[in-house]
C-alpha cells in the first residue's frame, strides 16, 4: 500500500461480533453507558492511532458512529486509557483464576482471551505488558 511496512505481529484491524447483551458490559466498563439497550446493528469502535511527530500513542471510542467523551476528551493517550479501563483489565493469572470452572479451564474462554491479550500487545509494537499496572486487583 502506502510505503509503511508493517511490523511482525502487528494487525491493522481486529473484527469482534457479539449481542446488544455484549455490548451493555462494554459501554459500562467505559463509562458510557446511557440506561437504553443497544439498538440493532449497535457498534462499539476502538481506535488506537499514532502521533507521526511524537510516536506516542492516542486512543478514542465510537458508539454508533459517534465519538464518545471519556476522561478529558475524545482522543486520549494509550497510557490514560489503559489507566482509566485498569479495572477490568486482569493479569492472565487473575483471569485463570476467575474464568476456571470445577478446576478445570473452559477451552473456549481460554482461546477468547488468548486472542484479546494478542490483540492488545499487537496494538503497541513491542509490548509485553497488558495493562501496565502489576498491581492491579479485581474483586470480581
Amino acid at each position: 500500500g502506502d510505503g509503511e511496512e508493517e511490523e511482525e505481529g502487528f494487525s491493522r484491524l481486529s473484527v469482534y461480533a457479539g449481542h446488544d447483551s455484549t455490548l451493555v458490559p462494554i459501554l459500562s466498563a467505559l463509562g458510557i453507558y446511557d440506561g437504553s439497550w443497544p439498538p440493532y446493528a449497535s457498534n462499539i469502535v476502538i481506535e488506537l492511532a499514532q502521533d507521526v511527530k511524537t510516536s506516542e500513542y492516542y486512543v478514542r471510542v465510537l458508539y454508533n458512529n459517534s465519538e464518545q467523551l471519556l476522561m478529558d476528551g475524545f482522543w486520549n493517550t494509550l497510557d490514560e486509557f489503559r489507566d482509566y479501563m485498569s479495572y477490568y483489565i486482569l493479569t492472565q493469572d487473575e483471569w485463570q483464576q476467575e474464568c476456571t470452572r470445577s478446576g478445570a479451564p473452559n477451552d473456549e474462554l481460554l482461546d477468547d482471551y488468548a486472542a484479546l491479550l494478542a490483540m492488545q500487545t499487537a496494538a503497541v509494537p513491542g509490548s509485553e505488558i497488558v495493562n501496565g499496572n502489576d498491581d492491579n486487583t479485581h474483586d470480581g
